[in-house]
C-alpha cells in the first residue's frame, strides 16, 4: 500500500531472521511431522497465535501466509526492544514441509501494522508451490508459552493447463455476456490485500470454488492494486484492470481466453455465491 491510510503497513525484510533448523528437524517430512497438543492449562497461558492464508493453490503459484496474534507494540518505547519474539533469544521459527521434502526454514518478513486497536508486527512468509500435494507450514513460537502452530495447504493442478489462451487479456470496453459458458475462464480479483476482510477471505478461499476452477481448466488471479514489477512499475498486463477497478475494491473481472470481458462487479459476499457466478460464465467438464 503506497498511501498513508489506516491500517498503515511498513514492511521489514528480516534477512537475519532466516532460521536454520537442526538435524532432527531437517529429517522430517510433511507425512511424518506431528504437532503435539496442549493441556487446558497450557492453552490458557498461550499467546493467541494463528496462521491465515489460502488453503488451496495451483502448482507454480506464490503463496503468502500471515501470522496473527503477535504481541502489541508500545510506540513510546524503542521498537527493537519489543521484538525479542521475532529477533531475540526467544525468537519464533518458521518451517515448511513440502511434499516428499525435508523440513526447511523459511525467511520471515515483518509488517508493522497500525490500526485503531494499536500497533503490531505481523510476520509474513512467502514461498513457491513447486510440487503438487500437501504443504505444512509450522511456527515454533518460543515467547512466553512455547507452542507449535500449523497451517496446511493443498497444491494441485497445472499452472498452465492450456498454453493457447492469452494469459494476460486486455479489458474489453463493451462487455457482452456469451451465449454459453466459456471453456477457459480467468477470474481476476483486484484488491487492497492489506484491507482484506474476513468475509472477503472466506469467499476467496472457498474450497469448492477453488477446486471447481482448477478441475475445469479455469484460473483465479488475485492482484493487489499496488503491485509493482522488478522495474518498480505496474505490470503492463495488469495496469488496465487495476485502472478499471478504481477505488471500489475488491473488484472482480471474468475474462475469456480471447480477452473479452464477460462480467465485472463487486466480490460476492460468500464463497457459495462466488462459485455460482463462476459456473454461470465458465464451462464445466
Amino acid at each position: 500500500m503506497r498511501h498513508f491510510l489506516f491500517p498503515l503497513i511498513t514492511v521489514f525484510l528480516l534477512g537475519s531472521a532466516s532460521i536454520g533448523c537442526g538435524q532432527e528437524q531437517g529429517s522430517q517430512s510433511a507425512a511424518s511431522l506431528q504437532v503435539p497438543g496442549f493441556s487446558s492449562e497450557d492453552a490458557a497461558a498461550a499467546q493467541g497465535i494463528g496462521i491465515i492464508g489460502l488453503e488451496a493453490a495451483d502448482v507454480g503459484s506464490e503463496v503468502t501466509l500471515r501470522l496473527t496474534g503477535t504481541p502489541s507494540l508500545d510506540l513510546s518505547k524503542p521498537l527493537i526492544e519489543q521484538l525479542d519474539w521475532l529477533m531475540g533469544e526467544s525468537r519464533m521459527y518458521c518451517f515448511l514441509a513440502a511434499p516428499g521434502k525435508p523440513l526447511q526454514p523459511l525467511d520471515v518478513r515483518g509488517e508493522l501494522v497500525f490500526s485503531p486497536a494499536g500497533a503490531t508486527m505481523q510476520p509474513l512468509v512467502r514461498f513457491l508451490a513447486e510440487y503438487p500435494g500437501e504443504y505444512r507450514m509450522l511456527v515454533d513460537w518460543n515467547h512466553g508459552q512455547h507452542q507449535l502452530v500449523e497451517h496446511r495447504l493443498t497444491v494441485g493442478g497445472d499452472p498452465d493447463p492450456d498454453p493457447d489462451p492469452d494469459p494476460d487479456p486486455d479489458p474489453d470496453p463493451d462487455p457482452t455476456p456469451p451465449p454459453s459458458p466459456v471453456k477457459h475462464l480467468t477470474v481476476l480479483v483486484v484488491e487492497e490485500s492489506s484491507q482484506r476482510t474476513p468475509q472477503d477471505f472466506r469467499a476467496l478461499s472457498h474450497q469448492p470454488l477453488l477446486t471447481w476452477l482448477r478441475s475445469n481448466g479455469h484460473r483465479l488471479r488475485l492482484v493487489d492494486k499496488d503491485v509493482l514489477d522488478e522495474t518498480s512499475n505496474v505490470p503492463a498486463d495488469l495496469a488496465p484492470w487495476i485502472s478499471r477497478a478504481g477505488a471500489d475494491l475488491p473488484r472482480v473481472f471474468f475474462v475469456d481466453a480471447k480477452g473479452t470481458l464477460l462480467h465485472e462487479g463487486t466480490l460476492p459476499a460468500t464463497g457459495v455465491a462466488f462459485l455460482a457466478l463462476a459456473q454461470r460464465y465458465g464451462a464445466g467438464k
